[in-house]
């Protein structure tokens, strides 16, 4: 009876290794088809030949020149036009910006320049109902442990300077309990 249960054995175990060798050539086989494929599918002769002739050498001269015009005063002077004021986009201080870049690309000599408007969709903050942020303490009455400041020290008094805010999300009350194990609970 052993004799029969080991020759059922040893042919299970060789039936499950020719599977596996079976799957192991196909998945090599399979790698090196997609290789050949993927490297002789194309001409890549011809795409260099068409890539060669639409880029030229580069011209040192024009390299040499712009490097000449761009200087540190030129970047801290457009720099500081630029980030004088908030200019959140779609309002009137971005709008400025746009034609200010327009007469400044105009004026270093580009031949055509445009601006394109778009329809956007976007969020601004309620300057009639600003959204804060509370932490609240209950346990014991409703304490107040923090609450976002309606200024920033550093920025506010700067005219257009907004709240902070998070666009596209609605207004309403989150309340989250802490259980007895400092886990918070929703």
């Amino acid at each position: 009876m052993d004799s029969v249960d080991d020759i059922s054995s040893t042919k299970q175990r060789r039936s499950t290794t020719l599977v596996l060798v079976v799957i192991a050539v196909a998945i090599v086989g399979g790698f090196t088809i997609g290789i050949l494929i993927g490297r002789f599918a194309t001409c890549p002769d011809e795409e260099n030949a068409k890539y060669k002739k639409s880029v030229k050498e580069a011209d040192s001269t024009i390299t040499d020149l712009l490097m000449q015009s761009i200087s540190a005063e030129n970047i801290e002077v457009n720099l500081k036009h630029l980030t004088q004021s908030p200019h959140i986009a779609g309002r009137d201080r971005d709008f400025e910006l746009v034609a200010y870049l327009k007469s400044k690309f105009t004026e270093y000599g580009l031949d055509s320049v445009k601006s394109t408007p778009y329809q956007v969709l976007l969020s601004y903050p309620d300057n009639e109902n600003p959204n804060t942020v509370l932490i609240v303490n209950n346990t014991g009455g409703e304490t107040i442990v923090f609450d976002s400041t309606s200024t920033e020290s550093n920025v506010s008094q700067l005219e257009g300077v907004i709240r902070p805010f998070l666009a596209y999300s609605p207004s309403g009350v989150v309340n989250v309990s802490v259980s007895t194990d400092g886990s918070p609970e929703c």
